[in-house]
């Protein structure tokens, strides 16, 4: 099957380095690693104008202080800290500070809680082209 790929849109990511307020849109639970069979999740943040950047955890405990830093800048109850699960992040906003991944692309380094609300625009992943 051969793709007219002049009228597929160009990726609407985050490349720009620097700290921004994104909003967790989408939470893939019950990921695993393909190279090492590690569990974990994957989120989508967005900023208001609707470019996205992913962020993978791991479920090991050498990365587990990486979720912590998530789940403590969505600012949840000690309570759910306790009980935590992935789905408790989605909707929340957070300050990620972003950095370069290699000569494309771009990662974030860094979550820190905010007092912002961001509110992107409807998931477009879906739609058909």
């Amino acid at each position: 099957m051969a793709y007219d790929l002049n009228e597929v849109p160009d990726g609407d990511y985050i490349a720009t380095p620097g700290k921004q307020d994104l909003c967790i849109t989408k939470v893939e639970e019950s990921i695993i690693s393909q190279q090492k069979g590690t569990p974990g999740f994957r989120i989508t943040l967005a900023n208001a104008a609707g470019q996205t950047i992913r962020d993978t955890f791991w479920e090991v405990k050498n990365a587990m202080f990486r979720i912590k830093l998530l789940a403590k800048a969505c600012q949840l109850p000690e309570s759910e800290m306790a009980v935590f699960e992935p789905s408790m992040v989605l909707g929340h906003t957070v300050t990620c500070n972003i950095v370069p991944d290699g000569p494309e692309y771009f990662k974030v380094s860094k979550y820190e809680a905010t007092g912002n609300i961001v509110i992107p625009p409807e998931d477009k992943d879906d739609a058909p082209f």
